[in-house]
């Protein structure tokens, strides 16, 4: 801008000797600056960063500069703290995902027939593959059949979590009785969206709807956050509650269920604890003997209940809601001296408590997690900590990247809308306008649609995350793309790969095009994630 404006100010200059109609003054007045301006457009430095060209191997700065301010980068972030990572070649050697990690979570009205609040469109442009239901769902016997087809008809992989309303533990006369008409609940559930029983018979959604494509639901959440107050007894009275008589009630939960939908449905995959905090080093499970945590407590109540058999055989998923307030998806925050805010670690630490338990080859699912933001259709103060739009969007992106990296097979990320005091949602409550996160998961979705991990330029070192990736692991050629970014604030850095042409792509789908002639790509990364790609 600042170029345009100079030529501008020059052309006028030279302007003032037209009037004289002097034909060397008119040269001046009108060949020269036009021929400036066109030198100016062609070495790219004017409008935007499209389209534009540098040499990367003169060591100066880098072609793209698109990171967020430092200052936008909140909590107290010690990069210097290792991330606890799986093997890489682990990883690396996992099979292909049929599904990729980019998934939503969403209430099922946000696929009603037809008004304002139908969003099947916008979730198929952004690109998610997998949905998590809640809101009504959880609760009713059913939902209606037009907002069931809208659903099938997107063709995402569905997740639905079975949570009665009315009835908890502390409305029932014993654990028994609870239990009880939990299964009823979850029997009508499965009985009518999902899959043929062990006798052939499909679900009666299905066998009542013959022309809608056959996508069972397969995938079945056993209650929501049963380390928390949902499942127990009522918010008025939930911290009476240990954590130690939620973890027995769900251990016996989880094992009934489980029996119970395994004879029934043999190809239905049960998803097990759906806790929340346990990226918080299980701090709401202080009161228990050892802070061992919610996650090792339903496990240990298992094992003495059932034995180690049952441990083993109990869940054919882990999922977990491990949020962390204001900081980021892949380092180290330390709110306060007691305890630290990281995925990776946490994870390390229940993929222990898995192992020990015969779980270890098992899968883990992050079914809740989200930011919220500093505006929207809440205050900032509604949640403890918030964070700006644009980190907001990086912290998604760098979410489905790290959980790729730890081996996480789905990520459902809260919400399609802000709701609950949250401003977590990927589109505007009232006008319908795409924000930002919105806008970079599409990016990515749109670069990377069915990626896998192929290698490591930098794993963390310093908050510094460059990663490759096969773009699409399902295609018969599958173009690597490199992404990159930096934790703390903005970094310049050297990024390996072959000689040739390339287009970096920023997180909300600027571009520009830059060579490698030999020494690699010098380029500024900073919190919001890059990707580039060979042309």
């Amino acid at each position: 801008m600042k170029q345009i404006i100079h030529v501008a100010r020059f052309y006028i200059f030279y302007f003032r000797s037209f009037l004289s109609f002097d034909m060397g003054a008119l040269h001046r007045a009108v060949v020269f600056p036009l021929m400036l301006f066109a030198l100016i457009v062609a070495s790219g430095d004017c409008f935007n960063t499209n389209g534009k060209k540098n040499k990367s191997n003169n060591g100066g700065e880098g072609p793209l500069s698109v990171s967020c301010p430092t200052a936008q980068v909140p909590g107290t972030i010690n990069t210097a703290i290792t991330q606890t990572f799986p093997s890489l070649q682990a990883i690396i050697n996992k099979a292909d995902p049929s599904i990729p990690v980019y998934g939503l979570y969403s209430w099922e009205s946000y696929y009603e027939k037809g008004g304002v609040n139908n969003y099947q469109q916008e979730v198929q442009q952004v690109g998610w593959a997998t949905v998590r239901i809640g809101g009504l769902y959880e609760y009713a016997d059913s939902i209606p059949d037009s907002t069931m087809i809208n659903i099938v008809n997107s063709g995402v992989e569905v997740l639905f979590t079975l949570m009665m309303k009315g009835t908890r533990r502390d409305t029932c006369s014993s654990d028994e009785d609870f239990i009880q008409k939990y299964i009823a609940f979850v029997d009508k559930k499965i009985g009518k969206y999902g899959p043929e029983d062990k006798n052939g018979t499909k679900g009666s959604f299905w066998t009542g709807h013959p022309s809608l494509p056959y996508r069972p639901v397969i995938y079945w959440e056993i209650w929501n956050e049963p380390n928390e107050h949902y499942m127990y007894a009522l918010p008025s009275s939930w911290n009476s509650v240990t954590m130690t008589q939620k973890a027995a009630l769900y251990a016996k939960l989880l094992v009934a269920s489980y029996d119970y939908i395994k004879a029934k449905w043999p190809s239905v995959k049960v998803v097990g604890f759906s806790a929340s905090g346990v990226s918080r080093n299980d701090m709401w499970a202080k009161e228990s003997p050892g802070n061992i945590g919610f996650i090792e407590m339903v496990h240990q109540n298992i094992k003495t209940m059932y034995g180690n058999g049952k441990a083993a055989n109990c869940y054919d998923i882990l999922s977990d809601h491990p949020y962390v307030h204001c900081a980021p998806p892949d380092s180290e925050d330390i709110p306060s001296q007691w305890y630290h805010y990281s995925i990776a670690n946490s994870h390390a630490g229940y993929r222990e408590i898995m192992s020990r338990y015969g779980n270890g080859g098992k899968p883990v699912w992050f079914t809740e997690i989200g930011w919220h933001r500093n505006t929207g259709a809440f205050p900032a103060s509604a949640q403890p900590f918030s964070v700006s739009e644009r980190i907001q969007a990086a912290y998604v992106c760098r979410l489905y990247m790290t959980a790729m990296r730890l081996g996480v097979e789905r990520v459902h990320v809260m919400f399609l809308l802000d709701a609950d005091n949250f401003n977590g949602g990927f589109f505007n409550n009232q006008t319908r306008a795409w924000r930002e996160s919105a806008r970079a998961v599409q990016t990515m979705t749109r670069i990377m649609p069915n990626p896998k991990i192929a290698g490591a330029i930098s794993d963390g070192a310093d908050g510094y995350y460059a990663y490759r990736f096969e773009s699409n692991c399902l295609a018969q050629s599958s173009p690597i793309i490199i992404a990159a970014w930096n934790v703390a604030g903005e970094k310049n850095v050297a990024i390996p790969c072959d000689s040739g042409d390339y287009i970096v792509t920023d997180m909300l789908g600027g571009t520009i095009e830059t060579t490698n002639e030999g020494s690699g790509i010098n380029i500024q990364i900073g919190p919001c994630p890059v990707f580039i790609k060979k042309k």
